[in-house]
């Protein structure tokens, strides 16, 4: 009911690669994923076009063009006997031989897979095959049922796909700080990255010795002091408990002046790409604050993400929505994301929205977007203007009733 996420995790037997994504009726949400495992020419997994009765054999017809597509034993070994005992000047068994078709670019060793497109993927669509799937792929499930033997999963478009191919893992728990002025105020830091927690010290009266006391989870935010202070040469923050914690430990959300002419009342967002950090406000009083991931930064242009700086106005918004697309540098495989949560388009295809596929908030992590943390999403998505009727699945801003500011900027 508080839209928080949970997963649960499971290894297929193929090391074939696809996500799930499943909604539930509360609003809160449960994610499949797959890592690729071994070889390029690993079967990847495919979806097939379900009937209005999932127990009908076509919903296993997935596997079976995948075994229809590449040459089976049998055929080999007849191919062999038929050349042994025919001649190798024959041009009609020279043809036998060629005419074996090429395996597909899914199973073979040398599969250039940073080649591989959205377009790719459904290329082979028919009456049954919809599209294979690889590894970034998630999709929203509508239910499970069993047939020949085997659990499969069938998603809110329609389509099907064994379970076998999917695993789940646990969904993020984190989420920001309301701000009240008083206990919690900015500004406000927390431990990120691949650490688990961060000691915090006391400084010794007089001195620059710092003693270990305590340490802080990662991902738990921390009121602090106004301005940090080098000690021993180390940037330090101090809480508002008196403990020290290291600088680099840290990201930390800040006071921003934010545009002049803002009114009093009016709701907007504040996101800072080199803390990694957004606060929303209320005229110039911060009410929340959290951690964000935005776009990959390289001096590379095709792996260059960056989230775009500006100022720009919320255009519309979405509970949920799919977003896909093409890598655009080597090695690069293309994405798509059924359901990614809580969706506010502030320019072009940039938007705030929910990112249940990491828990790395803090880094750098997007295509351009600024992933927040689906509880966080959630809060924003009520937050800023458009408000969204009840029952409504999305709302577009008018000139009446204009979206909320958001602000990116270094």
């Amino acid at each position: 009911k508080d839209g928080s996420t949970a997963r649960t995790a499971k290894e297929s037997k193929d090391g074939s690669t696809a996500r799930t994504a499943k909604e539930s009726k509360d609003g809160s949400t449960a994610r499949t994923s797959a890592e690729a495992g071994g070889a390029p020419s690993a079967r990847r997994s495919s979806a097939a076009r379900a009937d209005d009765n999932p127990s009908e054999p076509r919903a296993a017809a997935a596997d079976a063009r995948a075994a229809r597509d590449s040459p089976t034993s049998e055929t080999t070994e007849h191919s062999d006997r038929t050349l042994d005992e025919g001649s190798a000047d024959d041009p009609s068994i020279a043809a036998m031989a060629s005419a074996v078709p090429e395996d597909p670019w899914w199973r073979r060793e040398d599969s250039k897979l940073h080649e591989v497109t959205i377009d790719t993927l459904r290329s082979e669509a028919d009456d049954v095959l919809a599209q294979r799937m690889v590894e970034g792929f998630y999709v929203a499930l509508d239910k499970t049922f069993r047939w020949n033997n085997r659990l499969w999963y069938k998603t809110t478009k329609g389509l099907v796909a064994p379970a076998d191919r999917f695993w789940q893992v646990a969904g993020p728990e984190f989420k920001g700080s309301e701000l009240d002025g008083v206990a919690m105020k900015l500004p406000v830091g927390w431990v990120y990255g691949s650490r688990k927690s961060a000691s915090t010290y006391v400084l010794a009266e007089g001195t620059e010795r710092l003693s270990p006391k305590g340490s802080v989870p990662s991902f738990t935010g921390v009121p602090l002091k106004e301005e940090p202070r080098k000690i021993a040469g180390t940037l330090y923050w101090q809480t508002t408990e008196g403990q020290w914690i290291k600088d680099a430990h840290l990201r930390v959300a800040t006071q921003s002046e934010g545009p002049k002419d803002i009114g009093p009342n009016e709701r907007w967002v504040d996101i800072n790409v080199t803390s990694q950090t957004l606060v929303a406000y209320v005229g110039h009083h911060p009410v929340y604050a959290t951690l964000v991931s935005s776009g990959k930064e390289s001096k590379v242009k095709d792996k260059d993400h960056r989230t775009p700086r500006g100022e720009w106005r919320i255009r519309e918004k979405h509970v949920t929505t799919t977003m896909d697309g093409d890598g655009t540098a080597a090695g690069d495989l293309p994405y798509s994301i059924e359901d990614v949560p809580y969706v506010a388009y502030f320019h072009r295809s940039y938007a705030l929205h929910g990112a249940f596929w990491h828990k790395n908030y803090g880094v750098r992590m997007s295509h351009g977007c600024v992933n927040l943390a689906p509880l966080d999403a959630k809060y924003l998505y009520f937050f800023t203007e458009p408000r969204v009727p009840p029952g409504w699945h999305g709302v577009f801003a008018t000139p009446d009733r204009p979206g909320s500011r958001v602000v990116v900027h270094e």
